[in-house]
């Protein structure tokens, strides 16, 4: 129990974004996460590099799969966006996407090939994120189980999805249902 909340504690404190200056990275940054597409293609089109990070390693790919703006998540991959850049807590816009319940922009980063087995922060991949999460999307658990990731599979401290899912009877099911023990 003691492991579940300092790990809560963890994803709060990457929620916070760090201030900058109002560079034009960091604009173009606000602008994703804003779902300003008119800032996000005047940015791009100045020289504002896509792929620019914040503080904490955020890019504007990140920050709209995070807020569900999925018409900026499809303009900045559509401008190959790095689908794949992590933060500096090895997280990516998939696993954003997936904790926060945005079944549609999950979708769309893996068809633009989203690593599905790529590990952040405590040996987490994306259905960690999924089963975890307080929005506790069942069609993400299922679609990811669908996709082919392991059940069973171990965090760093030896943890499996199904120990992470805080008592969710429906996500419990999913993951028994495809095989977690």
């Amino acid at each position: 129990m003691f492991a579940r909340f300092k790990f809560l504690i963890f994803l709060l404190v990457i929620s916070i974004t760090v201030s900058c200056s109002k560079s034009d990275e960091a604009i173009l940054i606000r602008a994703a996460e804003q779902g300003d597409g008119g800032k996000v293609i005047y940015y791009l089109k100045k020289g504002a590099p896509i792929d620019a990070k914040d503080g904490l390693g955020y890019t504007a790919l990140m920050k709209a799969a995070s807020n569900g703006q999925d018409d900026i998540v499809n303009l900045l991959l559509e401008r190959k966006a790095n689908v794949n850049a992590i933060t500096v807590f090895g997280t990516t816009a998939l696993m954003q996407a997936a904790w926060k319940g945005h079944i549609k922009i999950v979708k769309l980063l893996l068809e633009n090939n989203a690593d599905i087995h790529m590990q952040g922060a405590g040996g987490w991949n994306v259905l960690f994120f999924a089963v975890s999460s307080p929005q506790s999307n069942s069609e993400i658990v299922r679609f990811l189980l669908e996709k082919g990731l392991n059940p069973n599979m171990k965090d760093y401290i030896s943890w499996t999805p199904i120990m992470w899912t805080g008592g969710n009877l429906e996500i419990v099911k999913i993951l028994r249902q495809n095989g977690a023990q």
